[in-house]
């Protein structure tokens, strides 16, 4: 039986390292968001009852495999109810829900949200619900790329 010894063992493992960083930085240039995805807002809009909301979801600070989901808009009602925006944001099949604050009675208020999302392999919406999690309207895409 043949060995290597350590300095075929080092060889080795420094030709793998090799190959799997150009694997790597291959796979990983596939997922680069362009200039135009980045740059290009998607408008969004969405209601439930006395409330409705409108805005923007952009894809900024790309960096490596990981970027930020910036929701922005305006959360509007005009009834006595509760209302707030849910955004849920599905990474890999697990869906993670981001409340936004609350307005009670008629009035507006901001909806600002800035969400850590990874590569493409997110889906988001968003939706006006009253009074808690249970009561909402349609969901509404906000996903950034085409």
């Amino acid at each position: 039986m043949r060995t290597t010894g350590s300095r075929g063992l080092t060889r080795g493992i420094g030709r793998s390292a090799v190959v799997a960083a150009a694997v790597l930085g291959t796979v990983g240039a596939g997922f680069t968001a362009t200039a135009a995805e980045q740059a290009s807002p998607t408008s969004w809009t969405a209601s439930h009852g006395g409330g409705s909301a409108s805005g923007t979801a952009s894809h900024v600070n790309p960096e490596g495999i990981g970027a930020d989901l910036v929701v922005d808009g305006t959360l509007r009602v005009n009834d006595s109810d509760c209302y707030f925006a849910k955004i849920i944001v599905v990474h890999d099949f697990a869906p993670i829900h981001y409340d936004t604050a609350e307005q009670c009675g008629p009035g507006n208020i901001p909806v600002d949200k800035t969400i850590r999302v990874t590569l493409r392999s997110w889906t988001a919406t968003i939706e006006i619900c009253r009074t808690d999690r249970t009561d909402c309207g349609d969901p509404t895409s906000i996903n950034v790329f085409g």
